[in-house]
């Protein structure tokens, strides 16, 4: 159930959405608690990770040909990367 709604300002103006209270769980089992999300919908993804879930670990982008991005949480250790 939305907890709240609020607006937001997308290329197509300016809506009011649903807020949801969410825990998230990474693939490697870190979970995260209390997250709060919107109800945006997406026709090409099944979800949008903004900063505040991307500042817990390390994100790391690499393009030789293929795009590859790791992202590990908690932070690894500092040149493990």
């Amino acid at each position: 159930m939305p907890v709240q709604t609020a607006f937001f300002t997308t290329a197509n103006g300016r809506c009011e959405m649903p807020m949801y209270m969410v825990d998230v769980i990474l693939p490697n089992g870190y979970e995260i608690k209390d997250v709060m999300v919107s109800g945006l919908n997406l026709s090409i993804c099944d979800a949008l990770v903004g900063m505040d879930i991307i500042t817990r670990g390390d994100f790391h982008l690499t393009n030789d040909g293929n795009t590859v991005f790791k992202f590990a949480v908690p932070p690894e250790a500092k040149g493990s990367i």
